[in-house]
């Protein structure tokens, strides 16, 4: 079943074909992604895959606050004989900060160079891309924000990898093929009024 689960996320495209959608009515925020991928929603627990050896995933706001709303995952196991560990979108709000604090990232990333991006629904985003690595582990990121709503919503991104030139026979994993699988979620986010009442939906 592992591996058939694997077969279909391969396959399946960018587009709408077998894609599922996510709701959430409480925080006015919703997006689709492929169906063969894993979805997790609230915050990640200490078994998650994370960036691997570099740690979990973290949220990124230059004030505390952050809250969790959903990670969509690779399955396990994907693109086997290379250096895959984890490619991931996350979704996080944090209703504490002002528009101008929104627009600012956690310290230690407060000196890279800032990307802006226009999503499919029209939304303005300000990023930063990044990069960490240690011990033959890497991982390429890329974090971004909006006010929307009166709340920041952080849109991120990313790919994990470990052991290329280190591990007999291990090709690169598609790289450029998994960046715009998850870089499509990203631009799919649809932001609309929160209401603080209604359950999360998915």
């Amino acid at each position: 079943m592992k591996w058939l689960v694997v077969a279909i996320f391969l396959a399946s495209s960018a587009g709408v074909f077998a894609q599922k959608r996510y709701s959430n009515k409480q925080y006015g925020v919703s997006f689709t992604y492929p169906r063969g991928c894993v979805l997790k929603t609230g915050p990640l627990g200490p078994h998650d895959t994370g960036l691997g050896y570099l740690g979990p995933i973290p949220m990124e706001f230059a004030a505390p606050g952050g809250i969790r709303v959903a990670t969509i995952e690779a399955p396990a196991g994907s693109y086997p004989g290379t250096d895959f560990v984890n490619a991931f979108f996350t979704l996080s709000v944090n209703p504490h900060m002002s528009r101008s604090e929104c627009g600012q990232f956690a310290d230690r990333r407060a000196n890279l160079p800032k990307l802006e991006l226009k999503t499919a629904a029209g939304l303005i985003l300000h990023g930063v891309n990044e990069s960490e690595a240690g011990l033959g582990h890497q991982a390429s990121l890329q974090y971004y924000h909006v006010f929307s709503h009166d709340q920041c919503v952080e849109l991120a991104y990313g790919l994990a990898t470990a052991g290329l030139g280190a591990v007999d026979g291990m090709k690169p994993a598609p790289y450029q093929l998994i960046d715009s699988r998850f870089k499509a979620i990203l631009l799919g986010v649809v932001i609309s009024r929160p209401k603080s009442d209604a359950p999360a939906e998915q």
